[in-house]
């Protein structure tokens, strides 16, 4: 049996932008990942991003061109709050740092569903695949459950309210996003994933276990160095536990040029 997931997300360019380095804490692995400096087409770039992460560009573009008298696509509007562009902007960026510099996976891309830009999704933000090699095939052999954190005012809190998240959802052994996957998968046809995903959770005693990872998208000058210290103590902690800590200049008006970029980003290829 051959899984092969599909990348929604364009994320091979993430490097030329963004460098990480790796640290340990106490109980848990950070990710610092600093601004290496500005492609000249970042927000071009990230809209791209938002775009594939929303919809399929190429049947959406199509529908638009034939159907007149539908001018825009209300599922690749912005939304009209802060923290729904914010959150979406986020989780994208999210899912590319999952995919080139940890090597994980994410075939199931939760705004593909979002009926507008309004609408919030229930479960995890994100869950990545970890997959090794047998023969040629490939089996799952893990699952990494992700909460994500965009903010660009201060508030030491995010960590602790992320990890707060995972624990919430963890003891309700992920079901509902498990659910969620298990039906995106039958209904895209994906059906060797979906059988590879059945029988990692069926390998699991009681729950569906995992890695559990925070991704904290922060304004450089609103990060105080001081949010990961509100993390709970090491026998408290999801383990094993990732965070990751972007730190990005100017971070509001880089989402807002990037949502500037989707609609035009669209109907321009």
């Amino acid at each position: 049996m051959a899984v092969g997931p599909v990348a929604v997300v364009p994320h091979e360019w993430l490097p030329c932008w963004l460098q990480a380095q790796e640290s340990e804490a106490t109980g848990y692995t950070v990710s610092n990942f600093a601004e290496l400096g500005r492609p000249a087409d970042l927000a071009d770039k990230l809209a791209d991003m938002i775009m594939h992460a929303k919809c399929n560009p190429v049947s959406l573009r199509r529908l638009l061109a034939r159907v007149g008298w539908l001018k825009a696509s209300t599922r690749l509007a912005p939304s009209k709050r802060p923290q729904g562009r914010h959150g979406d902007f986020g989780e994208v960026l999210a899912i590319g740092l999952l995919q080139e510099f940890a090597e994980v996976h994410v075939p199931i891309v939760k705004l593909r569903v979002q009926m507008d830009s309004e609408q919030s999704l229930h479960g995890s933000d994100v869950v990545g695949f970890h997959w090794e090699e047998q023969g040629g095939d490939r089996r799952i052999v893990d699952l990494e459950f992700v909460e994500v954190k965009c903010r660009t005012t201060a508030n030491k809190q995010q960590a602790a309210t992320a990890h707060a998240q995972l624990v919430a959802d963890r003891d309700l052994m992920f079901a509902d996003t498990i659910e969620f996957i298990a039906g995106r998968l039958d209904e895209l046809g994906q059906y060797d994933v979906l059988d590879a995903f059945e029988s990692y959770l069926a390998s699991r005693e009681d729950d569906a276990g995992g890695h559990y990872r925070i991704v904290l998208i922060f304004d450089g000058e609103v990060w105080s160095g001081e949010e990961l210290n509100q993390l709970p103590e090491e026998g408290e902690l999801c383990a094993p536990l990732s965070v990751d800590v972007v730190l990005v200049e100017a971070l509001r008006d880089l989402i807002d040029q990037t949502w500037a970029a989707v609609s035009p980003q669209l109907l321009s290829a």
